[in-house]
């Protein structure tokens, strides 16, 4: 039933009524008109009652069919047969073209869906089985070939494959994935084939997750819709009060001038229109914006405050150097070793060191007896040589002395072959590669930008001078970064972005005028006001610039409806318009114009 109210099946009914009205009013036929009016006037009540009582029409919506039942049943008490007919004609093109223009940005949004395969190619006890995707668990192993989209979030297993993910990230550029990557479901599969383990069950991607959320808070108004609810109502009342006033000085059709031309319900269908189509554009590009009020805030902001650890650096720790202790042993030789013992660890240090490994393209070599001990390392045998990597003994950080300042803040682990130190590594978070440029950018757009993390001062000190930021706070603990969020915001001046991985996060994210969260959905799907799906800052920039071009957008067509209704109302006083083309031009006509301007947002966005 929602989706015929949707369709707006009264909206076609008017159009078809009206237009068989104008062409038998132009064949002379003009005693019809009144039928035909009052035939609108009723399809209009009818729908009206209907909808209400299916509860499938908002308060608004009501308001605004209500005014235009009222202003149609005045023109036709006056004899303005021809101009109410045209006056619902044309609020009728404009209900189906804000429908049409909602239904394609919902369209476009759920059209991510339609790219997964609905059936699968599973491997199961050494056999290939065709099922649903909805019936892939978490650990099932996929088959994807050439020409075919991956169907499940996941990791590869075995392969190597050229993959076009522009459909789910934006990013242009075809993928190289090979073992261990991780993939989205949605990517096509452009040359090789792979086996691809789901890392979530089917129904679970990360494509269905942002559909689903994004239906979920796309009612969430921007104070803009609010304020023009409110404005809406006492225009309406300025404009019966100046009808009132222009019957008695006049005369009663200059006055009909005022309830046909100022009926407010262009402004309540064009500016949710304008906001929702920028929420599905984004959604588009992977960005979940829980309603159209983040839209707004995003506009207004001068401040932006990032997260260190998983927001401005990868959360992760990576390899960065190897400091030989003897020289028989190169650093691909302490790698392969190592490696080969923490392919059986899953500890942080571990996964960096196979990552380093695979990035080198290093061989692993047979370990046997491999023993993992919780604080301390793993040791096992390889080549038939004791290997231990793990915490670094007295004597070796005796030898790091020269290096303690370098070394500050960062995880530092050693390796022993037959009980002797021959190498120690040094793991750091690093930043993540596009930080630089997002932090230049958005200091280009007039941003003051500050860091606030939970680090070590000497780690948040050295990444603030790799990106030129300024201002920083360390050693923060969560309600320590709320209250530096709300010291900010003490200057009205100043509206505050907070971008951080929405866990410890959250109440900073929440303070702020608007908060951005990235990261996987499961981990930060209820924090923030935006999530960034794709767990990179390099969006950053397009929200808020997004954000002020649908915003100007929208004070556009606020202006087009106003001077569209102030040059019919004008005109038509003067004599120069007739009511009929005051209708046209005034209400329906700014209200067309406005739709058309957001029609070319979606054309232009999704064609970006």
């Amino acid at each position: 039933m929602r989706e015929l109210h949707d369709m707006k099946l009264y909206g076609y009914a008017i159009i078809a009524i009206g237009i068989l009205g104008i062409i038998f009013h132009s064949l002379g036929l003009e005693f019809l008109d009144s039928y035909l009016l009052i035939l609108i006037i009723t399809i209009l009540v009818v729908s009206l009652i209907f909808e209400i009582l299916r509860r499938t029409i908002s308060v608004n919506e009501a308001i605004v069919r209500t005014l235009m039942i009222f202003v149609g049943t005045v023109l036709y008490w006056f004899n303005l047969h021809l101009e109410g007919m045209l006056l619902l004609t044309v609020y009728g093109a404009a209900e189906i073209l804000e429908s049409v223009i909602e239904r394609y940005a919902e369209r476009r949004l759920k059209k991510l869906l339609e790219i997964i395969p609905r059936t699968v190619k599973v491997v199961k006890e050494g056999k290939v089985n065709i099922v649903d995707v909805n019936d892939v668990n978490e650990g099932d192993i996929v088959i994807v070939g050439r020409g075919e989209r991956i169907p499940v979030d996941g990791v590869i297993l075995d392969g190597e494959a050229l993959i076009d993910e522009s459909t789910i990230t934006g990013e242009p550029r075809p993928k190289e994935i090979k073992l261990y990557d991780e993939v989205l479901a949605g990517g096509l599969v452009l040359t090789g084939a792979v086996k691809v383990k789901a890392i979530k069950p089917g129904s679970q991607s990360l494509v269905a997750r942002t559909v689903e959320l994004v239906e979920k808070y796309k009612k969430k108004k921007a104070t803009i819709e609010s304020t023009i609810q409110k404005f809406s109502r006492i225009y309406l009342s300025l404009m019966l009060v100046a009808s009132a006033i222009a019957w008695i000085i006049i005369g009663y059709y200059k006055a009909l001038i005022f309830i046909a031309v100022g009926c407010p319900s262009a402004f309540l269908v064009t500016i949710p229109a304008t906001l929702l189509a920028s929420v599905s554009v984004y959604s588009r590009k992977g960005i979940i914006v829980k309603g159209t009020k983040p839209i707004e805030s995003a506009s207004k902001t001068n401040v932006i405050a990032f997260d260190k650890t998983g927001t401005i650096t990868l959360g992760r720790l990576e390899l960065e150097r190897i400091v030989l202790l003897r020289d028989s042993v190169s650093m691909d030789d302490i790698l392969r070793y190592a490696a080969s013992l923490e392919v059986y660890s899953s500890h942080p240090v571990a996964k960096a060191i196979i990552r380093e490994a695979k990035k080198r393209n290093v061989k692993l070599l047979s370990a046997s007896e491999v023993n993992e001990k919780p604080a301390l390392g793993v040791e096992g045998k390889v080549l038939g040589k004791h290997i231990f990597i793990g915490k670094v003994s007295d004597s070796t950080k005796k030898k790091l002395n020269i290096l303690a300042e370098e070394l500050e803040g960062k995880v530092i682990t050693e390796l022993r072959i037959d009980g002797e130190p021959y190498a120690i590594l040094i793991f750091s978070d690093i930043l993540d590669p596009k930080s630089k440029a997002v932090i230049e950018q958005l200091k280009n757009m007039k941003f003051k930008v500050i860091m606030i993390t939970g680090d070590k001062k000497v780690n948040a000190e050295k990444i603030a001078k790799q990106l030129g930021i300024d201002e920083y706070y360390a050693e923060l603990k969560p309600e320590e970064k709320v209250r530096i969020i709300e010291k900010i915001k003490e200057n009205r001046r100043n509206r505050v972005i907070m971008v951080g991985d929405g866990i410890n996060d959250a109440p900073a994210l929440a303070a702020a005028n608007l908060g951005i969260a990235i990261g996987s959905l499961e981990a930060v799907g209820e924090a923030g006001d935006i999530v960034i799906s794709r767990g990179s800052i390099d969006l950053v920039p397009f929200i808020v610039k997004f954000a002020k071009y649908s915003m100007r957008k929208v004070y556009e067509n606020i202006a087009i409806i106003l001077a569209a209704k102030l040059a019919a109302i004008v005109l038509s006083v003067i004599g120069f318009l007739p009511l009929w083309a005051a209708v046209a031009l005034g209400d329906d006509g700014g209200a067309l114009a406005s739709l058309i301007n957001i029609a070319n947002i979606l054309k232009s966005a999704y064609r970006s």
